[in-house]
């Protein structure tokens, strides 16, 4: 694309006294990880009956915050090849020494292996839970991705741009939704930024801008900076990210 003498000099000018930042789009945290280790199972040795029972199942409780987690919730999964089984000091393995069932959360000991008759194993393995409650729509406040954010961040797109910070009495004040230490982040046209919404809402951007090692939130879709019909450069509304500092 070519662009005008009028535009070349104004990216040349943010080039020069610009600074660079990395853009992060948001993305929606479907999956949450959760770990279980040392999950210790016996398998019986009759039943009334008197059949051997061979097969196990995985409880997959989890302490967190006190409170109890359940792999076997619905749309849970223990993620294939993640289980270690381990009888004593005996790393056991699939399809010799035990069968597991993923979906279910079963392990059936195997006569022909090398698991004792009524022995003992201890299970470590990974279970898959979405992070947003498919009734409420929120996010889980102890999913280890995304910490209870709802969302996490793609790779960065680098991009250099004039950083500034208004005075109190800028007009972007006027316009109610800027607070005080609020920066403008000035890009070139070219970079076509795209923006990822929080549903439909315009406000609930979830986008960041790292600046000069400072995370920064995007607050609104970029703002054109144009003379006559050509867009010159675009604007991005930060708010920094508050920590426990300030």
């Amino acid at each position: 694309m070519t662009h005008s003498y009028r535009y070349n000099a104004t990216k040349a000018q943010m080039n020069r006294g610009g600074m660079s930042a990395e853009y992060f789009n948001a993305l929606p945290c479907n999956v949450s990880t959760y770990s279980v280790t040392n999950e210790t199972h016996t398998f019986s040795t009759h039943l009334t009956s008197g059949t051997v029972l061979n097969t196990v199942t995985l409880d997959g409780e989890v302490n967190i915050i006190g409170r109890t987690v359940d792999w076997t919730l619905p749309n849970t999964d223990i993620i294939s090849g993640s289980q270690i089984v381990t009888s004593g000091s005996l790393v056991c393995t699939p399809s010799i020494d035990y069968s597991i069932n993923y979906a279910s959360g079963t392990i059936t000991r195997l006569t022909t292996g090398n698991i004792l008759y009524g022995g003992t194993i201890a299970v470590d393995y990974q279970w898959n839970r979405p992070c947003i409650d498919p009734s409420t729509g929120s996010p889980n406040r102890t999913c280890p991705q995304c910490g209870g954010n709802g969302y996490t961040w793609g790779s960065g797109t680098t991009i250099i741009g004039l950083p500034h910070i208004p005075k109190f009495d800028s007009p972007f004040m006027k316009l109610g939704y800027f607070q005080t230490g609020d920066m403008m982040f000035t890009v070139p046209e070219e970079y076509q930024i795209s923006i990822s919404y929080d549903g439909d809402d315009p406000l609930l951007i979830r986008d960041k801008l790292i600046v000069n090692g400072e995370e920064w939130r995007v607050m609104s879709s970029p703002s054109s900076i144009q003379l006559n019909n050509e867009v010159l450069a675009k604007q991005l509304h930060c708010r920094r990210k508050k920590t426990a500092l300030n």
